[in-house]
């Protein structure tokens, strides 16, 4: 895997090819830990290889907690799946839930298939395909930021609450 330890967020714009769950892991991990306010996030199924590990998590309660204006809002895709199987960052999400909202594509948006990971408006990971490894990512493309966050903010203001995610532990 290649090293990004020497990419910084707001500063190295470079596009990157990602190929395996492995880049985009470590490449989440790095951009959250530099993010000081908004996080989004668009998944299928809040993928478990990448979002579902210690390190992510432990990224992901960091920012909510660095700062009150701390934003996080999530869309996942197919909730259905997580209803059944549970995931670490569901339970993260009702602990902090004044920081990470969680919603679900609403209906005109159903058939909607790409993964998004966007950073305070300047990084960015968006796989085209979410339910593939294969995407491109950015720690300084405030040009591109923008546009995505557009379509994930359309996304956002169409999505609905799911009731399932307020107490999965019961």
């Amino acid at each position: 895997m290649d090293n990004f330890d020497d990419y910084i967020l707001g500063e190295t714009d470079e596009e990157i090819s990602l190929e395996t769950s492995d880049h985009s892991r470590a490449i989440s991990i790095q951009m959250i830990d530099a993010c000081r306010r908004n996080l989004d996030i668009i998944s299928r199924d809040l993928d478990p290889c990448i979002y579902d590990t210690t390190e992510m998590l432990d990224a992901i309660k960091k920012l909510a907690l660095r700062s009150r204006l701390s934003r996080i809002r999530i869309l996942i895709l197919q909730p259905e799946t997580l209803r059944s199987r549970g995931h670490r960052l569901l339970e993260l999400s009702e602990r902090l839930s004044s920081f990470i909202e969680i919603r679900k594509p609403g209906e005109q948006h159903r058939n909607f298939n790409k993964a998004l990971l966007l950073i305070d408006g300047t990084g960015y990971i968006r796989r085209p395909h979410s339910d593939r490894f294969e995407g491109r990512a950015n720690f300084d493309d405030r040009k591109t930021a923008s546009e995505l966050k557009d379509e994930f903010d359309l996304l956002w203001e169409h999505g609905e609450r799911d009731s399932n995610f307020r107490r999965l532990s019961l």
